[in-house]
């Protein structure tokens, strides 16, 4: 399952060097905690059966997403707001841009 996620992730960063390089920031965790992927700042995590379904394409678009979560200091800004409303919004804004 590594090597998927190590695939995609060299996908991103020669596809689109800015955020390969960040997500090469981010330690990858497999999890079947979370239904799909997040990111605290510091870590990826993915659900393997998840990121499997995807095509890889959206792999890449997955991982270029999540960084963008951090780009935007999502985690960071979160305050005291609520947490999934700030995350929805955060993805709706990701989803115009990326």
């Amino acid at each position: 399952m590594l090597s998927e996620f190590t695939r995609a992730r060299s996908q991103l960063l020669l596809k689109q060097p800015f955020f390969g390089t960040l997500c090469l920031r981010l330690k990858p965790v497999e999890t079947e905690d979370i239904p799909t992927m997040a990111t605290d700042g510091k870590q990826l995590l993915y659900n393997p059966k998840y990121f499997l379904g995807l095509t890889d394409q959206q792999r890449v678009g997955g991982l270029a997403h999540e960084v963008m979560h951090v780009v935007f200091m999502h985690m960071v800004r979160l305050h005291e707001r609520e947490h999934y409303l700030w995350n929805v919004a955060g993805d709706h804004v990701i989803n115009l841009v990326v």
